[in-house]
């Protein structure tokens, strides 16, 4: 039986999903327990995204805006979509305490 996810949302680049032990952007999981820090920003002139860092990133391969998304980022357009980040923010969060 499939799981349902907890939040998600279709951004510009990829759909996520936010399961109980993982994210889902596009194709690629990503367990929360591998989930170093995270970059969110608010959609304005541009696009909003969440970037995920995680165990094994090099710092010069953190998403920056302005890149390409890469495969732990997802952008979005939408007060709606920022707010939906927020919230799985909040849950990685809560989770990894």
């Amino acid at each position: 039986m499939k799981k349902e996810p907890i939040i998600s949302f279709q951004g510009k680049n990829a759909n996520i999903e936010l399961f109980e032990t993982e994210i889902k952007i596009g194709e690629k999981h990503i367990a929360i327990k591998d989930i170093l820090s995270h970059k969110i920003k608010q959609p304005k002139k541009t696009c909003g995204f969440l970037h995920f860092s995680l165990a094994g990133n090099l710092p010069s391969q953190k998403w920056t805006l302005g890149d390409e998304p890469d495969e732990n980022t997802v952008c979005f357009t939408t007060e709606e979509d920022h707010q939906k980040a927020q919230e799985i923010v909040k849950y990685i969060t809560k989770s990894k305490r």
